[in-house]
């Protein structure tokens, strides 16, 4: 996908100022432009309704959003404000986008769990 695909919900971003070949897997960030978010396509689940990213108020946008970004309780979120936040939350892999029909589900990313090590530490203490 190229940043100007109009088809793209997820995009990446490219830091061109290293130049194209000397890209690395680091130097992509994912975020969703704004243009998706203008056309009203992409929802998120509060209290088992599906709301739009765009008309959400401000109450059940910062519901959903804080649970994936630091943000600050304000009484109005404009547009820039909320896709800024989708893209911070989707850069740190706290948020993650699926599709569904012509529309996209965000959702809060699952913590990955923490590895235990227990086993390998009472197996290294037996011998």
């Amino acid at each position: 996908m190229s940043p100007n695909d109009r088809n793209a919900v997820i995009d990446h971003m490219f830091d061109y100022q290293k130049g194209e070949r000397d890209l690395k897997k680091g130097d992509i960030t994912p975020y969703v432009p704004l243009e998706v978010i203008r056309e009203d396509r992409i929802l998120f689940l509060s209290n088992g309704r599906n709301l739009s990213v765009k008309l959400a108020s401000a109450e059940d946008f910062f519901a959903f959003i804080s649970g994936a970004v630091n943000a600050i309780n304000i009484p109005s979120w404009s547009i820039f404000m909320r896709w800024n936040a989708v893209n911070v939350g989707l850069e740190a892999g706290t948020l993650v986008m699926s599709q569904e029909g012509k529309s996209y589900m965000l959702a809060i990313a699952e913590p990955k769990k923490a590895e235990d090590f227990s086993a390998d530490k009472s197996a290294s203490q037996a011998s």
